[in-house]
C-alpha cells in the first residue's frame, strides 16, 4: 500500500467533508466498537483511530470509501482505488451495518414532513417522548440501538415505518444481516487495544485537523430558502439544515482498474455537465440514472478527473466537477479539467450547472435560475482609483443551439421547479425573495477569480459590466475550453447569495441554487424535442 499517498487522499477527503459526514462516519466508528471519539470533529483522525484499532491500512480505506458513498460524499474514485473490492460492512461489521443503514432509511423520507412523522412516532413509542430535535440524526439513531430499539439482524421495530415508506428496506436488510462473521475483522465491544496489533499512526501534518461546522446562524434580514425535499436533513434544536446528498448505490466504481466504456456510449454522449464544488455536483447526481441497459451509473477516474456517466433526461451524458477544495475554484481548474474530459469525450455541448451571485438584488432574487448568453472575462482586468475596467471588452457569446434552448423557459418550467417534490415547500408565507415560483433569467454574467462578497467589490463590478445579471468563477474557463475544442457552451447557475458581505447568512440558499440549476437543465433535456440534437 502506498501510504503516503493514501495520506494525500485523506487529508484532500477531510478538508472537503461537512459535519454531517463526520457525524455519520463517528456513527460507523461506534458501530466497530471505536470508543471516546465523541468529541472528535476531523475526518483524518477518526480515520487515524480506525486505522490504529484495525492494524489494516486497506481495511480502514475500505471502511472509510463505503460510509462516505453510502451518504453521498464524491470524488472518491482515486481512493478507491486503494480499498478491497471484496469488502463486506454486513459481514465485517455488521453493527456499523445497522447503524448506517438506519440512519440511510431515515434520511431518505422525504418530504422533511415524513420525517418528522418517522422520528416522532418512533420517539413516543419505544423512547418514551425522547426529543430527537435535540440531537443529530446519527447521535439519534444511536440512541435508538443503546435503548434496543433496533438490534443487529432485527429492525422490526421499524416494520410498518418500512411498510409505509420502502418495502423493500426491510428484506434487503436481513438478507445482508443472515451473513456470516467467520473470518470477520469485526472490532467486539469488548475488544481491547491489547488483542489488536496497532497500525503505524498516520502523521497528521496539517496546520489544523479539526472540520466544523459553519458557525453563525442566518439572521432575521435573510430569508431562508424553501426546503428541499429528497436530501439529508440534520436536525439540531429547532433549526433543520437540508444537505442534499446524492445515493451513490446507483454507481458502479471502478476500483483499482477503469472500466471500458464502450465506444458507442462514448460516442453517443453529445453533452458534458461541468460542475465545480460538492454540492454543485450532488444536484447534477441526484438526477443522473443508468444508462439505457444498464443497472448503475458508471463512476471512473480517467485522465486524472473523476466522471460519471449517464443519463440526464433523455440524453447520456458525462458529469464532470473541476473544485473539490475551495483552492481548486476559479476558471484555471474549470479550463483544465473540462479540457481532459473533452480528450476522452466528443460532446457537442458543455453545460456548466451551479451557483452564482445576483448583481442586482432588484431584479435578480435568491434562488432565481441565471442562463448565460454571454460571459464577460473579468480575469483580465485593469485595476484604476475607484473602478476596475475589463481588458477583454467582449463578452464570449454562449452556443446559438443552447441559448435559444434554454432561454425562453415555459410557464410549466418554471412551475416544475417550484412545485417538484425536491422543492417541497413548508414555509407559511412568502414574499418576494422566498417565492413559491423559481423565477429564470437570461442574460450576461461575469466569470471572476475572486470569491465575491462584499458589496463595494460588486459595485465596481456592476459598473465594468452594467448589463450582468450574475457573477461566478469558472465560466470563462469553460468557454475557453469550449473554443479551444469549436464545441457550444453556456453557464446556467442559480442566485445563492447577493455578494453583499452576508454569505454565511445566505448558505442555506446555496444547496437550494444547486438543485435549482440542475432541475431547469433536467427539465430541457428531458423534452423530446432535444433528442435530434
Amino acid at each position: 500500500m502506498d501510504a503516503a499517498a493514501i495520506i494525500s487522499l485523506l487529508n484532500s477527503t477531510s478538508d472537503r467533508v461537512d459535519q454531517f459526514h463526520v457525524e455519520v462516519y463517528r456513527l460507523s466508528l461506534y458501530g466497530a466498537g471505536i470508543r471516546g471519539m465523541e468529541e472528535e470533529t476531523s475526518l483524518f483522525n477518526l480515520f487515524n483511530s480506525l486505522n490504529t484499532s484495525t492494524g489494516d491500512l486497506q481495511l480502514s480505506v475500505s471502511f472509510t470509501v463505503h460510509v462516505l458513498k453510502k451518504f453521498g460524499f464524491t470524488g472518491l474514485a482515486e481512493l478507491t482505488r486503494y480499498a478491497s473490492p471484496d469488502f463486506n460492512m454486513a459481514s465485517s461489521y455488521p453493527k456499523a451495518d445497522l447503524l448506517l443503514t438506519v440512519t440511510s432509511f431515515l434520511y431518505d423520507l422525504h418530504p422533511v414532513r415524513e420525517r418528522s412523522n418517522a422520528l416522532t412516532f418512533i420517539s413516543s413509542v419505544y423512547l418514551n417522548g425522547y426529543n430527537y430535535r435535540s440531537v443529530t440524526m446519527p447521535q439519534f439513531v444511536k440512541v435508538m440501538f443503546d435503548k434496543g430499539v433496533i438490534m443487529i439482524g432485527d429492525v422490526s421495530a421499524l416494520d410498518s415505518l418500512i411498510k409505509q415508506y420502502r418495502p423493500s428496506f426491510f428484506n434487503e436488510y436481513m438478507e445482508r444481516s443472515k451473513l456470516t462473521n467467520t473470518n470477520s475483522t469485526f472490532v467486539s465491544d469488548d475488544a481491547t487495544q491489547d488483542n489488536t496489533a496497532p497500525a503505524p499512526t498516520i502523521p497528521d501534518d496539517r496546520a489544523t485537523g479539526t472540520v466544523a461546522a459553519e458557525k453563525g446562524q442566518p439572521s432575521a434580514q435573510v430569508n431562508q430558502p424553501p426546503t428541499t425535499g429528497g436530501g439529508n436533513c440534520t436536525v439540531s434544536g429547532s433549526t433543520q439544515t437540508s444537505t442534499n446528498s446524492f445515493n451513490s448505490t446507483n454507481t458502479v466504481t471502478a476500483a483499482g482498474k477503469e472500466e471500458k466504456v464502450s465506444d458507442d456510449v462514448t460516442k453517443g454522449i453529445k453533452f458534458l455537465l461541468m460542475t465545480a464544488t460538492d454540492p454543485e455536483l450532488k444536484g447534477v447526481l441526484e438526477r443522473l440514472k443508468p444508462l439505457d441497459g444498464r443497472d448503475e451509473v458508471i463512476e471512473q477516474f480517467k485522465n486524472g478527473v473523476d466522471l460519471y456517466i449517464g443519463k440526464y433526461g433523455k440524453h447520456p451524458v458525462v458529469v464532470g466537477q473541476s473544485a473539490h477544495t475551495k483552492g481548486q475554484q476559479g476558471s484555471l481548474p474549470a479550463e483544465k479539467v473540462t479540457n481532459k474530459i473533452m480528450e476522452i469525450f466528443k460532446p457537442k455541448y458543455i453545460i456548466a450547472i451551479g451557483v452564482c451571485f445576483g448583481m442586482d438584488g432588484k431584479e435578480v432574487n435568491l434562488g432565481d435560475v441565471i442562463v448565460s448568453d454571454r460571459i464577460a472575462d473579468l480575469y483580465n482586468i485593469r485595476v484604476e482609483p475607484g473602478c476596475i475596467k475589463a481588458r477583454i471588452t467582449d463578452a464570449d457569446k454562449a452556443g446559438d443551439t443552447l441559448v435559444s434552448l434554454f432561454r425562453n423557459p415555459r410557464n410549466d418550467i418554471v412551475s416544475v421547479i417550484g412545485k417538484s417534490r425536491r422543492f417541497n415547500m413548508v414555509k407559511p408565507s412568502f414574499d418576494k425573495e422566498n417565492a413559491k415560483e423559481v423565477k429564470v433569467h437570461c442574460g450576461p454574467m461575469v466569470s471572476t477569480p475572486a470569491l465575491v462578497d462584499d458589496a463595494e467589490f460588486k459595485e465596481k463590478l456592476s459598473k465594468a459590466r452594467p448589463d450582468a445579471l450574475a457573477g461566478e468563477m469558472e465560466g470563462a474557463g469553460i468557454f475557453l475550453a469550449a473554443k479551444d475544442h469549436k464545441v457550444e457552451a453556456i453557464v446556467i447557475k442559480a442566485v445563492g447569495d447577493l455578494a453583499d458581505g452576508k454569505k454565511i447568512e445566505y448558505k442555506d440558499w446555496k444547496p437550494f441554487a444547486c438543485q435549482a440549476a440542475a432541475e431547469y437543465v433536467l427539465h430541457h433535456l428531458d423534452d423530446d424535442r432535444t433528442i435530434h440534437m
